[in-house]
């Protein structure tokens, strides 16, 4: 999850004529307990390569996918519409999902902690938390267990400019 997405924004612009790089996120579909995102992965635009297709053409398997947390079966669920099938459970026996946006002014000063519930177009880190309650053991104490993966938007404007 973490590598696919930081690649988000991948081969995307917001327009023709300034051609600046987006991060990826659909800020309307995305939350704290889901994230959409986008990439051209394939580097497919207007051009030679493929004239019909517009410059943030994102229509091919693993260009438009939306991670959620799926209550019913405690699962993380990855939904692409270009791939088959269109969903598949990532892991299972999961607690809880949650997604942490940080935003980063044009000095570098990013979101305070915990971060936003929700992403902007300034968003250049996002933290992924999982959390797992394990199955009860007798005798032993019920155990929960967190893990945590830190996001670099590699394509968001404010990471661009690190390197």
């Amino acid at each position: 999850m973490s590598r696919e997405i930081a690649n988000s924004g991948f081969g995307i612009y917001d327009s023709d004529l300034s051609q600046s790089a987006v991060n990826g996120v659909i800020i309307a579909d995305s939350n704290a307990g889901q994230i959409h995102f986008r990439a051209n992965l394939s580097n497919a635009g207007d051009g030679p390569i493929n004239p019909s297709c517009p410059a943030i053409c994102t229509n091919e398997a693993g260009e438009d996918v939306t991670y959620f947390f799926d209550d019913e079966t405690d699962s993380i669920v990855r939904y692409d519409p270009n791939s088959t099938p269109t969903t598949s459970v990532i892991v299972n026996k999961i607690s809880n999902v949650t997604f942490s946006y940080f935003d980063y002014a044009d000095d570098g000063t990013p979101t305070p902690e915990p971060g936003n519930t929700v992403p902007t177009e300034l968003t250049g880190r996002i933290r992924l938390t999982v959390d797992v309650t394990l199955e009860e053991v007798i005798g032993q104490p019920q155990e929960s267990v967190r893990f945590t993966s830190e996001i670099n938007l590699r394509n968001s404007n404010y990471m661009l400019r690190q390197y």
